[in-house]
Formats: C-alpha cells, sequence, structure tokens
C-alpha cells in the first residue's frame, strides 16, 4: 500500500491529459491551437479553447504532485491529514460545480479514500 496515493493521483493526471487530447472531444480546438503555431491561441473568452487547454497543463501539474506523493510515501513518511482534509475540500467544491467531472468520478473518491487510509 506504500505509495498508493501517489500512484492514483499520476493515474488520475494521465487519465486529466489523454482527455483533454482526445480528437473527438477537443480535436476541433487543438487544431486552431495549431494553425496558430500556440502564439495567443487560447483566450479566456472561449470556454472550449480554455477547457482543452486546462486539461493538458493541469495533466501534468497533477501528475509532479503525485511523483512527489509517490517519493514522500515511498521513504516511510506519512503526508499530513491536512493533504486529505484539503484534497477533500478541492474536489468537493469541484464535484458541486461541475458535477460531471473528473472531481466527481476520481479526486473526490482518492481524498475520501486518504482519509480513510492515514
Amino acid at each position: 500500500m506504500i505509495g498508493i496515493h501517489g500512484l492514483l493521483l499520476m493515474g488520475t493526471a494521465v487519465l486529466h491529459t489523454a482527455f483533454g487530447l482526445l480528437p473527438k472531444i477537443y480535436g476541433e480546438e487543438w487544431s486552431e491551437f495549431s494553425r496558430l503555431r500556440l502564439w495567443k491561441s487560447v483566450s479566456i473568452a472561449n470556454d472550449r479553447n480554455m477547457a482543452a487547454f486546462w486539461f493538458v497543463i493541469f495533466g501534468p501539474t497533477l501528475f509532479l504532485a503525485g511523483l512527489a506523493i509517490y517519493e514522500i510515501e515511498m521513504a516511510g513518511i506519512g503526508l499530513p491529514r491536512s493533504f486529505g482534509w484539503t484534497l477533500l475540500g478541492v474536489s468537493a467544491v469541484g464535484s458541486v460545480m461541475c458535477p460531471k467531472s473528473g472531481f466527481t468520478i476520481l479526486l473526490l473518491p482518492q481524498a475520501i479514500y486518504y482519509l480513510v487510509s492515514s
């Protein structure tokens, strides 16, 4: 079980990034980004562009957090319970604001699992 929380977070990160790169979901947006050679291609006024960008930028960031947590767990150092409570708070707010999302399906259960297992 050592390292499981970091592995779960890294798995979520990979799914997050992959979803953002799916051609049937955001293919049109990535074609537009490519056409503009990424330069000034994301506008906060365009929800779909912002969502495509968010999926691909946040995934690696989440992966880095998962990797750090994995390394901490593998070193035998326990994460503070405040990590679990913070993850629970963020994922609960995300689940309320965006119920059909990875917050509800992936992060909320991970936060609960962390709190139960720590």
